[in-house]
């Protein structure tokens, strides 16, 4: 019963992040057509107009904050992508395509699996309803990626 539990959040979980297996280094044609406008901030984002990435690696390394200026309505995926290659963060990811779309496998030295933890995100807080590659950024926005092993906590 317990493995059919923890089978269940892992298919959450995957389901959520959204589903890719390419490397940052690899390029798309629409991810190098969004011009990336980025500030690294250690400062809590005040604008409305602007959103806010953010990394937890998990490991009481300090959380990173990335400021994402005037991208109101743009499609998640792109955007992380660019804010971690420019800021030359390793990122492993499988994209399934279609309505599965892409699955982060790895940010930093952060695999999925390692010591039981994951990749998941929150935006505001809250567990994201969409996958990486379906959700829009909104002004506003706080989204979090955090890798752990608690499962919607």
């Amino acid at each position: 019963m317990n493995k059919i539990i923890k089978i269940i959040c892992l298919i959450t979980i995957f389901t959520i992040t959204g589903c890719t297996t390419n490397t940052l280094s690899n390029n798309n044609k629409e991810d190098n057509a969004t011009q990336l406008n980025i500030n690294n901030s250690d400062e809590d984002n005040n604008e409305n107009s602007n959103a806010v990435l953010q990394i937890d690696f998990g490991d009481d390394r300090i959380i990173t904050n990335y400021e994402l200026l005037n991208y109101e309505n743009h499609y998640l995926w792109p955007v992380m992508k660019g804010v971690l290659e420019k800021n030359k963060v390793y990122l492993d990811f499988q994209d399934y395509g279609g309505d599965l779309g892409v699955f982060i496998k790895q940010i930093g030295d952060k695999k999925n699996g390692e010591d039981g933890k994951y990749w998941q995100y929150l935006v505001n807080g809250e567990y994201a309803k969409a996958g990486v590659s379906s959700y829009k950024v909104q002004a506003g926005d706080v989204i979090l990626w955090k890798f752990t092993n608690q499962l919607f906590q």
